[in-house]
């Protein structure tokens, strides 16, 4: 009669349950392990954040007299700022007479020299200056001279004669002219930048 061995395959079948627990007991063990390294790797990363975000907070702190003197300079420099403008714009001016005049001192012809100079600001805003020119010469073509070399000067604008008739003086007779010019004013220049600048972009 055959011999039936029943016992070996419930040995079996414990042996494969025992190996599936133990699968399952090393993929816990190593969900946990990768579950707590990246726990403490996270913390470790916060009490970084946290000791940096510290170490900022105070050095703001100590920077914060600074950034309140930065204010305050700030605050007297906007006081400040429009006299500045003003001084500015006086020595832009100042020089700008500086150089007509002496423009004026190198291109003089011979025989031929300057009685006044007269300026007439105009009552329109931003307008230029009106500049007046009286002098003397012995003929007219020195006369004409004289405004041409004057149009190379930047500084001055519709240079234009006004009147030029003889005159009899102590050293003889001569001719009297008065040559006219504009002198346009910093704000007025800036008022044509403006302009110009706006054409340009539309």
């Amino acid at each position: 009669m055959p011999t039936i061995n029943l016992i070996h395959e419930q040995r079996e079948a414990y042996r494969r349950k025992l190996k599936a627990s133990r699968a399952w007991f090393l993929a816990f063990l190593g969900t946990t392990a990768v579950t707590g390294g990246a726990t403490a790797f996270l913390l470790i990363g916060s009490m970084a954040l946290t000791g940096e975000a510290n170490r900022l907070q105070a050095k703001a702190q100590a920077l914060e007299p600074i950034r309140q003197e930065i204010a305050k300079n700030e605050e007297a420099y906007a006081k400040l700022r429009p006299r500045l403008a003003t001084l500015n714009e006086a020595r832009t001016e100042t020089e700008k007479w500086g150089r007509i005049l002496e423009h004026m001192s190198y291109v003089m012809p011979t025989n031929t020299w300057l009685t006044g100079v007269r300026s007439t600001p105009n009552t329109e805003e931003d307008a230029p200056i009106e500049v007046s020119l009286t002098g003397m010469s012995n003929e007219q073509e020195t006369v004409g001279e004289f405004m041409l070399r004057l149009q190379a000067l930047t500084d001055l604008t519709n240079i234009r004669l006004r009147y030029s008739e003889e005159k009899k003086t102590q050293f003889g007779d001569g001719l009297e002219f008065q040559i006219v010019c504009d002198v346009p004013t910093a704000s007025a220049k800036s008022s044509s930048k403006e302009a110009n600048d706006e054409s340009k972009r539309s």
